[in-house]
């Protein structure tokens, strides 16, 4: 018997919860490719333009604070178990026919939203996922209660998805915005049928509702976080004050104490145990990362692990040749910066990714940084968010819900970096006088000046509690949720 007064609008328990990404595959999300290879852009601009802006965005955040949460994570996709597709439904066959041969790159989820290792993803030949897997069997198995279902089409599969999980015990929770249709029409339609049989909730309600639910990992024993910090940094001016420019610079921004574990790049010196650290951070360099340059022999197995970090949605930080790095295995250009080496207090423009990473307000236009950097990433990698453009290049970047990285040094505002900056620049006017190209002239009175300028800043200490907020560093009361 259900007691009286039951209802149906629970909040997640995210132990219990599953979340069912639907049908958010190449064959079914991109103009001119899969089931719409006569299908232009322009001719279901709705459509493809509440896949790439709203749906999969919205599917992308869910996924990082439901995996965060522990809610297990399902997909699936239109994928027959057979090259001819004779397996499929009758009305999958009468409907085009719907077809992806088993194994075909069309079956593949997005790349913005590609799967764990150890996440399932069920392949489906009906048009409800309840009729042609086993997934009730796994759920069950699973320890489910609540399933959160999302993706597409509206009104279609994730509707017939509903139905049938709800007829079969399950509490489901839509998330409305992270679901997509044909038109603005389908997609009403298919929410309002559902109302019947789900909680509809908008993405962020839900990510709001699971983050309160966040787990630790259990190989995490220590009360004290730890901070993981990929040394590339080994010369006397700067590499040699790094952890301590690191320290001051999160106590500035008033994080938690926290252990500082120095891993060794450079001696081939990677951390086993990722579980161990809340966070990954790679400082600058007298390395280059750029492309046609020397490059050091461990570069590339510092990309191979910076690429494992951003697949498997660890907190990443890269400051100056670490943001450069970061943008070099991720799949973007770095280049010797043609107009040389660029030194000095620079203002920088904000893009709206900036101001959401950063928590500016939606009507700043420019922050103020220092720079030191003779290398520029021109291009981004694919789905990332540029801060801003400048001579300088990108001079920072969003990647996915746990990456951020910034060309600029904000640790040169600290107590140690004012003395690691005047020892490099002293290095430059002694090396390089005559020279350089440079925003200052290498002479002793302007780099006094240039120094006293540090308190300038203006982007210090937003850049400082960004990152301890993406290593969960600050104070409970401080603590928001990280923009994308």
């Amino acid at each position: 018997m259900v007691p009286p007064g039951s209802t149906r609008n629970k909040p997640c328990v995210a132990l219990e919860a599953a979340l069912l990404v639907v049908d958010v595959q190449e064959y079914g999300s991109r103009p001119e490719k899969g089931v719409f290879r006569d299908t232009k852009r322009s001719d279901m601009p709705y459509f493809f333009d509440r896949v790439d802006t709203v749906m999969v965005p919205n599917i992308s955040k869910l996924l990082h604070v439901a995996r965060r949460s522990g809610v297990e994570v399902v997909y699936t996709v239109i994928e027959s178990l057979t090259a001819d597709g004779r397996d499929a439904s009758l009305d999958y066959k009468l409907s085009g026919p719907l077809h992806v041969p088993k194994g075909h790159p069309d079956a593949a989820v997005l790349p913005e939203l590609k799967p764990r290792v150890d996440d399932i993803v069920l392949p489906k030949t009906s048009c409800s996922v309840f009729c042609s897997t086993n997934i009730a069997y796994v759920l069950r198995n699973l320890g489910t209660r609540y399933l959160i279902i999302c993706g597409q089409l509206t009104n279609q599969c994730v509707e017939s998805a509903v139905r049938d999980a709800a007829d079969l015990g399950f509490l489901i929770t839509v998330p409305e915005d992270a679901c997509a249709a044909k038109s603005e029409s389908d997609h009403a339609a298919g929410l309002h049928n559902m109302k019947g049989f789900a909680r509809i909730v908008s993405s962020e309600a839900l990510q709001a509702e699971l983050s309160g639910q966040v787990t630790i990992p259990s190989k995490i024993v220590s009360k004290k976080k730890r901070v993981c910090y990929l040394n590339v940094a080994y010369d006397e001016a700067y590499g040699k004050h790094v952890p301590e420019m690191v320290l001051e610079m999160f106590a500035d921004a008033g994080a938690e104490p926290f252990e500082l574990h120095n891993c060794k790049i450079a001696e081939n010196e990677f951390p086993s145990s990722l579980d161990s650290y809340s966070g990954f951070l790679i400082m600058g360099s007298i390395s280059s990362a750029a492309c046609g340059a020397k490059n050091e022999p461990w570069l590339g197995s510092l990309s191979v692990f910076l690429r494992k970090l951003c697949e498997e949605e660890r907190p990443l930080a890269g400051v100056c040749f670490g943001h450069q790095a970061i943008v070099r295995a991720l799949g973007g250009t770095v280049v010797v910066n043609p107009a040389g080496t660029k030194s000095g207090l620079q203002t920088y423009p904000l893009t709206d990714a900036a101001r959401a990473s950063l928590d500016l307000p939606s009507d700043q236009e420019a922050i103020q940084l220092f720079c030191h950097h003779a290398d520029t990433a021109v291009v981004l990698p694919s789905h990332a968010a540029s801060w801003g453009y400048c001579t300088g290049g990108h001079w920072g970047m969003t990647y996915g819900n746990c990456c951020l990285t910034t060309q600029t040094h904000p640790e040169f505002s600290t107590k140690s970096g004012l003395g690691s900056l005047r020892m490099i620049l002293e290095n430059d006017r002694r090396g390089r006088k005559g020279s350089v190209t440079s925003l200052l002239e290498p002479t002793a009175e302007e780099i006094d000046r240039q120094i006293g300028l540090l308190g300038s800043q203006t982007g210090y200490k937003a850049l400082a509690v960004a990152f301890a907020r993406l290593f969960d560093l600050l104070p409970s009361l401080k603590r928001s949720h990280q923009g994308a």
